[in-house]
């Protein structure tokens, strides 16, 4: 029992790490390819950037917001794959391991292991 518990928290601060590396990639890969003209023709549409308040810019940004996610939509589904695929197949991955040696009541073996 000792065993699997600490390949469970193991797989947990392991797959922690993972999720930083994967979302830090994901988010560069966002800010490089996103496409922000949707956002400034709907500011330009709208009298620009005149004012500072808050519920006015939370009023444009709402009107801006469908044709902003429809523009850049592959964008956006490329980015949650690059982020959250490789983290949820590590999980998969490690957790079936873990459920398949306890079922035929063996131990885990190397729990240093990342894999």
């Amino acid at each position: 029992m000792h065993d699997h518990m600490t390949f469970i928290i193991r797989t947990i601060w392991i797959a922690g790490l993972f999720g930083i590396l994967t979302m830090t990639v994901a988010s560069f890969y966002l800010f490089g390819n996103i496409d922000l003209t949707v956002f400034h023709n709907c500011v330009n549409d709208n009298g620009g950037l005149t004012t500072t308040d808050m519920q006015t810019l939370s009023h444009i940004a709402q009107l801006c917001m469908d044709d902003y996610i429809l523009a850049n939509k592959g964008t956006l589904l490329t980015a949650t794959v690059i982020g959250g695929a490789p983290l949820i197949a590590y999980m998969l991955y490690r957790i079936s391991k873990g459920i398949l040696r306890a079922a035929k009541g063996h131990r885990m073996g190397d729990n240093k292991s990342w894999f």
